[in-house]
């Protein structure tokens, strides 16, 4: 019994020490087993960290560059369109050249080449006699010198002259002209009645031209002052010319002080290539004439448009332009209200002889053929003009025109 009663209570004991042992282990193994979720867990945020880390460094150095290409990008795209700017200014240019032959130029293109680029200088010299038409009577003798110079637009005169409000050029000067004008037969003492009387004028002027190149406008005024009569030296230029002396210049019209206003405006109407078609009018007022009208004027040929400016040869590319050619008509009808070469000066009653009032021709036509060449700075104009009779019982009557023309 004592050795049943031993072995009974060594197998309870050893019931008892497994039964304790087995929490302890199971304690063990469930430390050991969170232990290792724990490791697990860590090692899985340490990859997420590092996942995290290296996504947000990449994110960052995409970034970056990003801020880098675009960086590149805005550089390159500024260099890129300054470039461009430059192409279309250069492209530009190219279609702001000159192309002749009457094609219709960029009007920016006439202002860069044209307003910024006008010679300081220019000349213009007109000469008429109406020898070339074998006639040596009436408007027998003209000489007009005009002198293109920016010390005109200085002048206080130059506000009084009228121009384009728009002007893409503006030409500015001083002139001197002087006429002489003389009956059917020069060389007899005697008063020819219902014939033109002797006369002539001289003066000076202040002319201003404005061109304005989208409305294809040409405005010219002038201001003339002067004088009518022997003053004007017509008489004794005319004799000291012939070898027979005109001795009848002692019966012409007696001096009369000349103070004349005057405007011409051009309008373009229609240009192809090669062809050039453009309607005018003038009006002039003062103790000279008083009359208005208006007309056309056309060219043919391969020329700088008219528009632009007859003097648009002046420019620097102007002058290095190529030939320049063209045949040329113009007409123009006037009504006449008062001329003094044929009446008499508003301040000179002695005269010998004048024309009447009521002798007068109201509408007086003028027309005109002619060819001109222009090279560089330098141009020659030959015109012939017919004119209707301007007085009661007076001829048709014809003279002849040479134009010089000078940039320098």
């Amino acid at each position: 019994m004592l050795h049943l009663f031993k072995y009974t209570v060594l197998i309870m004991a050893g019931l008892f020490l497994f039964a304790c042992s087995r929490p302890v282990q199971q304690d063990e193994n469930k430390t050991t087993g969170q232990k290792r979720k724990t490791n697990t867990q860590n090692h899985l945020s340490s990859l997420k960290t590092r996942k995290q880390k290296a996504l947000i460094s990449k994110q960052s150095e995409k970034t970056s560059e990003e801020l880098i290409y675009q960086s590149r990008q805005k550089k390159n795209t500024d260099r890129l369109v300054n470039r461009e700017l430059q192409d279309i200014a250069q492209k530009n240019a190219v279609l702001q050249t000159e192309h002749w032959g009457g094609r219709i130029q960029n009007k920016t293109a006439a202002v860069s080449t044209v307003a910024g680029e006008i010679a300081n200088w220019g000349l213009r010299i007109v000469f008429d006699n109406d020898i070339w038409d074998n006639t040596d009577y009436y408007y027998t003798n003209g000489l007009a010198i005009e002198l293109l110079t920016p010390l005109a637009k200085n002048s206080p005169i130059n506000i009084i002259l009228l121009g384009s409000k728009v002007a893409d050029i503006e030409l500015n000067g001083f002139s001197i002209r002087q006429n002489m004008y003389t009956p059917t037969n020069p060389d007899v003492k005697e008063v020819l009645t219902h014939d033109r009387p002797f006369s002539a004028f001289l003066t000076l002027g202040h002319f201003r031209e404005t061109y304005n190149l989208e409305k294809k406008l040409h405005i010219k005024s002038t201001l003339d002052i002067g004088v009518l009569g022997p003053a004007s030296l017509g008489g004794a230029i005319q004799t000291e010319l012939h070898t027979e002396e005109p001795v009848g210049w002692q019966n012409q019209i007696q001096n009369s002080l000349v103070i004349n206003y005057s405007t011409t405006v051009e309008k373009g109407l229609i240009q192809t290539n090669g062809f050039e078609f453009n309607v005018m009018g003038r009006a002039f007022v003062g103790t000279l004439f008083d009359k208005a009208g208006g007309g056309f004027s056309l060219r043919l040929g391969r020329f700088i448009p008219v528009y632009q400016g007859p003097l648009k040869f002046m420019a620097e590319t102007g002058k290095n332009s190529p030939l320049q050619f063209w045949f040329f008509a113009k007409g123009m009808t006037d009504f006449v209200l008062y001329d003094a070469t044929l009446q008499g000066g508003l301040f000179s009653t002695q005269n010998v002889y004048t024309i009447s009032n009521q002798e007068m021709q109201r509408f007086v036509f003028q027309g005109s053929t002619g060819f001109a060449v222009y090279l560089g700075g330098f141009g020659i104009e030959l015109e012939n003009f017919f004119l209707t009779p301007e007085f009661k019982g007076g001829r048709n009557f014809g003279w002849g025109r040479i134009k010089l023309v000078a940039a320098f």
